[in-house]
C-alpha cells in the first residue's frame, strides 16, 4: 500500500545482514580437540606450511562446519572471507578465532550504489579454539607462514585418544592468516569479542535535529537526490510563494525536503510497477534503494506547482519530524 510517508535523508536506514550462524553450532558439535599443522619442505628443503586443520571428533559435523567455511570463500571468491586469526597470551597460551570477514560480507551483500546511504546493521557469529599451549608446531607454523602462500585447511578426524584417523576429502585453499598478541591488538581485532574482552555493547549517541553534522549530511543527500528540485528551490526561485508563508520555525533544508518528498510520492503513483508498501516498518529502505537507481533529471516527472501549499508542505514536514523521532527514539 502506497500512503504518504515521512522520512529524513539525515539518517541512514537500517540494512539487516545475517551471516552464517550454523557453523559454530556444527563447530562445538564436531567437538575440536586441537589444531593441526603440516609442513612440507620446499625447493630447498626447508620444511614451509602446507596445510592445516581442525582435530575433530564428530565426522558428520566436522564435515558441515567445513562446508560453510568453504561456502563463505566460494561466494566471494576469496579466501579472505574466512578470518583465522591466532591470538597469544602472554601466559603462554593462545586461541584460534573464527568467523566470516564482516567488511567483505557487507560488500559483498550491499551493493556499491547503495552502501555510502545504509547502515549495516550485521549479526555473525564467532568461534574460538583455545586452551591451547603456544608448541613448536604452531611456532614453526607462524615464523615460516608468508602471506599469499596457498595453504590447504581441512578437518583431521581424530579417535578418543587424540589420534588422527583420517583427513577430509575436501578442503579450501586459504591464503592469508592473521597473528595477535594480547594488549596490542589493532583497531579491527578490538570488534573481535573473541579477542576482546571488554567490549561493551553501547547506544550509540542520540542524534539531535540541530547537530551540524546531521544538518549537512541531510543536505548533502538531498542534493544528491534530488539535484534538479534543489536547484529550483534554492536557485531559482520556485515555489518561493509558497515557501515564504511556511511557518519560520521549519528550516530551509526541512522545506526542501518536505517539497521533495512531496515530489517523491507523486512520481511513485505515477508508476505502477513499483511495489513499495510504505504503510509497514523498513519502507525506508527500500525508498532509498529506490532513488539510489533512479536518478532524478530534467526528464523525471515533476507534479504541477499549484498541488503545493502552505498546509500541504507543512503537514510533510510534521510527517518528517515524526520519522526523525521514531528513529533516533526521540518519542
Amino acid at each position: 500500500m502506497l500512503i504518504q510517508f515521512g522520512i529524513d535523508y539525515g539518517l541512514k536506514p537500517k540494512f539487516g545482514i545475517i551471516g552464517d550462524i550454523s557453523f559454530q553450532e556444527n563447530y562445538d558439535k564436531a567437538k575440536c580437540k586441537g589444531l593441526v599443522y603440516v609442513h612440507c619442505p620446499d625447493s630447498t628443503g626447508k620444511e614451509m606450511p602446507c596445510e592445516f586443520g581442525f582435530m575433530m571428533q564428530e565426522e558428520r559435523y566436522a564435515e558441515k562446519f567445513l562446508d560453510s567455511l568453504i561456502a563463505w570463500k566460494e561466494k566471494l571468491d576469496d579466501s579472505r572471507a574466512i578470518d583465522l586469526e591466532f591470538f597469544e597470551y602472554e601466559n603462554g597460551d593462545y586461541l584460534l578465532s573464527i568467523s566470516p570477514n564482516v567488511k567483505l560480507l557487507i560488500e559483498s551483500i550491499i551493493p556499491d550504489h547503495l552502501r555510502d546511504h545504509v547502515d549495516p546493521a550485521v549479526v555473525q557469529m564467532y568461534q574460538g579454539k583455545g586452551g591451547m599451549k603456544i608448541s613448536q608446531n604452531y611456532r614453526n607454523f607462524k615464523e615460516n607462514y608468508l602471506k599469499g602462500r596457498n595453504i590447504a585447511v581441512r578437518y583431521f578426524l581424530v579417535n578418543e585418544h587424540n589420534q588422527i584417523i583420517k583427513r577430509s576429502e575436501k578442503y579450501f585453499v586459504k591464503t592469508e592468516f592473521k597473528f595477535s598478541i594480547e594488549n596490542n591488538l589493532d583497531d579491527e581485532s578490538k570488534l573481535n569479542p573473541i579477542l576482546n574482552r571488554n567490549i561493551k555493547r553501547s547506544k550509540p549517541p542520540k542524534i539531535k535535529k540541530d547537530d551540524r553534522e546531521f544538518i549537512d549530511n541531510r543536505n548533502k543527500k538531498l542534493k544528491y537526490f534530488f539535484p534538479v528540485t534543489y536547484q529550483r528551490l534554492m536557485n531559482e526561485g520556485w515555489l518561493s510563494e509558497v515557501v515564504s508563508e511556511i511557518n519560520k520555525r521549519y528550516s530551509m533544508d526541512q522545506v526542501i525536503q518536505a517539497v521533495s518528498n512531496l515530489i517523491f510520492m507523486e512520481r511513485l503513483k505515477q508508476n505502477d510497477t513499483i511495489k513499495i508498501d510504505t504503510a509497514r516498518s523498513g519502507y525506508d529502505l527500500e525508498l532509498i534503494k529506490y532513488l539510489s537507481e533512479n536518478y532524478e533529471s530534467f526528464n523525471s516527472y515533476f507534479p504541477d506547482s499549484s498541488i503545493f501549499n502552505k498546509q500541504k508542505i507543512e503537514k510533510q514536514i510534521r510527517l518528517d519530524e515524526q520519522y526523525f523521532k521514531k528513529q533516533t527514539n526521540n518519542i
